[in-house]
């Protein structure tokens, strides 16, 4: 399902992650050994569910702000400077910010990573998107609905 079906934003979202739900990509999950989806995007957090086949892994990474990885199926053995953390079902590990790390998952896992960018800056508008906008007008049509807004010329 992509960003375009679901929402990204909102005040209250629920996700259900029963199997057919969890939005992973079986043709990447194949391909790449593993697959994730961004279910929330809220100023500089990120909540991203990902899936590891069995095999499949993470190479090292670091991240300029915290992180948190709960395990919601199977096990994954995360390596923090040469120490491996096996964590399983149900269990939560939080990284804190620049802590380099790596991942794999012998038997394959789902994960659900949150994230923070400290200091992420929002893109600049494309030069199509600051064009000037229709000028919104009300029409006085005399009935219950005088002032709403149309755009344009008012035509349906």
């Amino acid at each position: 399902m992509s960003s375009i079906h679901r929402a990204l934003r909102g005040d209250v979202l629920v996700y259900r992650h029963g199997p057919t739900e969890r939005m992973i990509d079986p043709d990447l999950l194949a391909l790449h050994g593993r697959s994730g989806r961004t279910l929330l995007k809220a100023g500089p957090m990120r909540v991203v569910i990902t899936a590891l086949a069995a095999g499949g892994d993470l190479p090292a990474h670091g991240t300029s702000g915290p992180r948190t990885i709960q395990v919601l199926e199977g096990e994954v053995i995360c390596v923090i400077r040469d120490t491996e953390y096996r964590l399983g079902a149900g269990d939560v590990m939080a990284l804190g910010p620049g802590i380099r790390h790596a991942a794999s998952s012998p038997k394959g896992a789902i994960l659900l990573l949150t994230l923070v960018h400290p200091g992420r800056r929002r893109r600049r508008p494309s030069r199509a998107s600051m064009r000037r906008a229709p000028r919104l007008e009300a029409e006085d049509t005399g009935d219950a609905t005088a002032g709403a807004a149309t755009v344009g010329d008012g035509k349906a």
